[in-house]
């Protein structure tokens, strides 16, 4: 790897950093830039058989942009199912991070208000859940759901 290969590495590690300090209620458990998870492997190419990147993929779930925080919060716990002491892979600046949920509230306004939206995996690896503002809908945050045990 060269110099400048290395310092792109460095700098996309320390963003991924900055980022999680600013996060509260979580526990980081693992950042996986470097390192390789096997279970992960095709699972990008069965989300596009899953309809992933299709503009005709309904949501599961939606809500006004113009809701008051608040609700919106709640609404993307109760989308996603989120406890605390839940652990997930967050997708945080294209980097996954192993986190556990220690205060979900206070986790999922951060999460929101630091990343804009935000993907996870379950620890088991089997669904993919994702919530944010997408081009299908320009008036509605939505969710979406992937399972990922489809071959």
């Amino acid at each position: 790897m060269i110099d400048r290969e290395i310092l792109e590495k460095k700098k996309r590690l320390q963003k991924v950093r900055n980022v999680l300090k600013e996060i509260s209620g979580i526990t980081v458990l693992g950042i996986y830039e470097n390192q390789y998870i096997p279970e992960f492997d095709g699972i990008f190419e069965r989300l596009s058989k899953l309809g992933y990147y299709s503009p005709d993929k309904i949501p599961e779930n939606s809500i006004n942009f113009k809701s008051e925080d608040n609700v919106i919060y709640r609404w993307i716990i109760d989308s996603m199912k989120l406890e605390n002491g839940m652990t997930v892979y967050l997708l945080c600046c294209d980097v996954w991070v192993k986190i556990s949920f220690l205060d979900v509230c206070t986790a999922v306004k951060d999460i929101w208000n630091v990343i804009g939206g935000f993907t996870i995996i379950t620890e088991d690896l089997t669904v993919l859940k994702e919530c944010g503002s997408d081009s299908r809908d320009e008036y509605n945050y939505l969710y979406d759901e992937y399972d990922l045990t489809v071959r």
